[in-house]
């Protein structure tokens, strides 16, 4: 963990990869969002912002040692498409697009933290009476993604959990 860089500060919207050299899993990442914060395996939310990577290592470390690992070796590095960057300048026109049953299909800047939710409300809701089938199409480091949102447990059970954030140029298709 020495070995992590001290000196970048983690800001919003800039992707995270996180490793816990004792779970043996692959490098997770994440984004961090507007206000801050990151999904940590096992623990949950943390608060990344401000912090270096080594500083976020370490506290990760911290909270992990008394409930999973006897003393856990964890990595954390700035990452965009899959390349370590010094600076990322972020563009106000980030976009995600919409396609499908929605009144108003298109491109949404990606100003804030948006859900899969709010980006239909943008688009003047759904067209069918039922629960629409959605899915995001997504260009990760590790290449293409596709992600099936779970429709009933957002518009009907209103569970927000499963109400995903959408990720600059995204695609969502509503069937």
């Amino acid at each position: 963990m020495s070995v992590l860089d001290g000196t970048r500060i983690i800001q919003p919207r800039l992707i995270l990869g996180i490793r816990i050299l004792d779970d043996r899993n692959d490098v997770v990442q994440q984004q961090v969002s507007a206000t801050g914060e990151i999904s940590v395996p096992y623990i949950g939310l943390v608060k990344a912002t401000g912090k270096s990577c080594r500083q976020l290592a370490f506290e990760i470390r911290d909270r992990l040692k008394p409930n999973y690992f006897q003393n856990p070796t964890v990595l954390v590095t700035i990452d965009t498409i899959g390349h370590d960057c010094p600076t990322i300048i972020v563009s106000p026109k980030e976009t995600v697009t919409i396609e499908g049953g929605v009144r108003n299909p298109g491109k949404f800047e990606l100003d804030q933290d948006l859900t899969v939710s709010s980006l239909i409300r943008l688009a003047g809701g759904h067209t069918s009476g039922k629960t629409p089938a959605i899915r995001i199409f997504r260009t990760t480091p590790q290449g293409s993604k596709t992600i099936v949102v779970h429709s009933v447990a957002v518009f009907e059970k209103l569970k927000s959990e499963y109400d995903l954030f959408l990720r600059s140029y995204d695609v969502v298709v509503v069937e």
